[in-house]
């Protein structure tokens, strides 16, 4: 394998990783994107492994191996390059810390940046300068003013980070970016900024090429944007759950969130089971300063300005948005209420729903008092208590009142929807949802 190819495949990672964040295959399309980058290096592998004589058949002499090439040396030079930012992109892009993620990658790329650069500077002839002057100004030996110089340049950059956090809050609100687009940026902001730190053992200003590589990246984006179509609708979906499912609950909300949020928002009361996945990077912002209680709904008027600030129009990159409501114990069933009159699609997941899920039996009776039966979908699955759900449902028929959307409905005529995970199931419930969808 030639060198320059060696390389091309090598830098290629991040493309992979960036698809990963964008497209909604989830598990098959990671499986597919990673299989086509591997593919190139184990025919390289099998190329290096056959006998001088026989590797002129499948063009081995294009790899040239007698360069030196070899495939423990490849893995250990992508192990060099790739293995650190991807690492950090496994331990903050998860998501579970999918709302902070981005944040404190952009925040510690920026400072360990800083970091290198001063280092940097001082193995320069200016930097070495600089140093003997600063310690004959101080009096100090360098094992103390190195280390104080040091703190100094973390402080700057940490403040400048900050700064920048602040910035993409900005962006975030005004609708210059979503969750997925920061963490898309992450990444190429990572990666460009930690290939440019081997390129700055060169010269300090090769650093300038990871921004440069990184203002090319959001360059290209813009033209995307400008080239493609807005989205064709706007559905939205309203998503309720019971509470106790904890991360089954988080991953259906993420696997239909990947797909939704191209045809419309979702929105959802927010629990502790999915805050960590569907907090906004700016709410976040808000928690680390303090104000996160203006997000709560607190009362009626509070409920309102939430309401006139939910989203249901899509950004610059056709991505539609999750809407959260964090409410209090005595707040919830009003902002409930006020959302599913909204004529949205609602999914109420009723996996584990039992006896003991009184705010679901809440719910229950509500949607099927106010909410046309058309609109909703009842998810369930073997957790599911069927017999106190059934007693539940034709209970609510008993005392449905003469102006309900749903009167004259018959407990034969609700059909719940079994949802088991498995291989196709998301794409059922994803038609079944479009249905209820248009039906709104």
């Amino acid at each position: 394998m030639p060198w320059f190819a060696a390389i091309v495949w090598i830098a290629s990672w991040p493309a992979v990783l960036g698809l990963g964040v964008t497209a909604p295959g989830g598990a098959r399309l990671w499986a597919f994107a990673i299989s086509g980058y591997v593919v190139p290096f184990l025919l390289y592998v099998l190329a290096a492994a056959l006998q001088p004589g026989d590797a002129a058949l499948l063009g081995a002499d294009l790899f040239e191996l007698r360069d030196g090439l070899t495939p423990p040396r490849l893995l250990r030079i992508w192990l060099f390059v790739n293995g650190a930012p991807t690492l950090l992109l496994l331990l903050f892009l998860n998501r579970w810390l999918r709302a902070v993620g981005p944040l404190v990658l952009a925040f510690m790329t920026i400072v360990a940046t800083g970091l290198v650069v001063f280092g940097l500077t001082l193995m320069t002839r200016s930097g070495r300068d600089f140093g003997v002057w600063l310690t004959q100004v101080s009096g100090w030996l360098p094992s103390r003013t190195i280390p104080l110089v040091t703190v100094l340049v973390v402080l700057a950059f940490a403040a400048l980070a900050w700064r920048f956090a602040y910035l993409i809050r900005r962006g975030y609100v005004q609708k210059r970016s979503n969750d997925r687009s920061l963490m898309l940026d992450a990444v190429w902001l990572l990666f460009a900024m930690y290939y440019a730190m081997w390129f700055a053992l060169i010269g300090v200003a090769w650093v300038a090429a990871g921004l440069l590589a990184f203002a090319a990246y959001k360059l290209a984006g813009a033209a995307a944007r400008s080239l493609a179509d807005a989205p064709a609708t706007r559905d939205g979906l309203i998503f309720l759950r019971v509470f106790a499912l904890g991360r089954r609950s988080d991953a259906l909300l993420d696997a239909l969130g990947r797909h939704w949020r191209h045809i419309g928002s979702m929105h959802l009361i927010t629990g502790p089971d999915v805050a960590a996945s569907t907090v906004q990077p700016h709410q976040m912002l808000d928690f680390l300063s303090g104000r996160l209680a203006s997000h709560f709904v607190r009362d009626a008027a509070s409920l309102e300005r939430r309401l006139r600030e939910h989203d249901t129009e899509p950004d610059r990159d056709g991505l539609f948005r999750v809407n959260n409501f964090f409410c209090h114990a005595d707040t919830w069933e009003a902002a409930f209420a006020r959302l599913v009159q909204e004529g949205h699609a609602v999914l109420m997941d009723l996996r584990s729903f039992s006896s003991s899920n009184a705010g679901c039996v809440h719910e229950l009776r509500h949607l099927l008092h106010r909410v046309p039966l058309a609109r909703c979908v009842l998810v369930v699955d073997d957790s599911t208590d069927g017999d106190f759900l059934q007693r539940t449902l034709a209970e609510a028929l008993r005392d449905i009142d003469a102006e309900s959307p749903n009167r004259g409905v018959r407990l034969g005529d609700i059909a719940a929807h079994r949802y088991d995970g498995r291989r196709g199931a998301l794409r059922a419930l994803l038609e079944r949802l479009c249905v209820a969808s248009r039906a709104a």
